[in-house]
């Protein structure tokens, strides 16, 4: 996300960066390596999968949320990253209402993007007016995931076509979830059907819009 802060960062680097993600060596040993002279630049398997996403592989990423086939049991798997992902990139409109909102305080405190090590970059950049001591982490997160989607532009026809398979989803969550009363995740999936319902508005009147043209 540092790179897409800057034009010309971009232009130089962007095809690089994806390019060299797709080699990039996966271990879940990552954390309990020694620092060393021989120790290898691993990342994790999630972390790994967050950088498909920001090279554009959202064919991929719905691919490995599809690997969990039960509505249930999304605690410590894949899908429940990959929705809130997506549910953030399809969103139309740059001002976020409220779930989706909450969808990227999510986002932004699974990457970690809130620790004040990751936010010092920022306070220098001219694309932001205010500076990192005033101004939420996850603001600032949402500022830049919006400068990265204008480089990952998506049709209308895909972007219906990702909210159907999401609204599919999302359904068979919460049907899964209030069928069988588990109380304490009402919340979570009352989130996913307000995020899903604010993506569907501004997508709506992208389609129109295009119609119009």
């Amino acid at each position: 996300m540092r790179l897409f802060t800057d034009g010309e960062a971009i232009r130089d680097y962007k095809d690089f960066a994806e390019k060299r993600i797709e080699k990039l060596p996966v271990s879940d040993n990552h954390y309990n390596q020694h620092i060393s002279e021989i120790a290898e630049n691993n990342i994790t398997d999630l972390e790994y999968k967050y950088l498909y996403f920001f090279s554009g592989h959202f064919e991929m990423i719905k691919s490995w949320c599809m690997e969990q086939r039960s509505p249930l049991g999304w605690s410590g798997n894949f899908i429940g990253y990959g929705v809130d992902l997506l549910l953030l990139y399809l969103y139309a409109d740059n001002n976020l209402r409220k779930a989706g909102k909450k969808i990227a305080v999510q986002v932004s405190n699974r990457m970690g993007f809130n620790e004040s090590n990751n936010l010092v970059f920022m306070k220098e950049n001219s694309v932001f007016e205010t500076e990192v001591s005033t101004q939420k982490g996850e603001e600032i997160f949402w500022s830049i995931f919006c400068l990265w989607k204008v480089n990952y532009a998506i049709t209308v026809d895909d972007m219906n076509s990702y909210v159907k398979w999401l609204e599919s989803v999302i359904d068979k969550r919460i049907d899964g979830i209030v069928g069988g009363k588990y109380r304490d995740k009402y919340n979570d999936v009352a989130l996913l059907a307000a995020a899903l319902g604010e993506v569907k508005e501004g997508t709506q009147h992208c389609f129109e819009l295009t119609k119009r043209k």
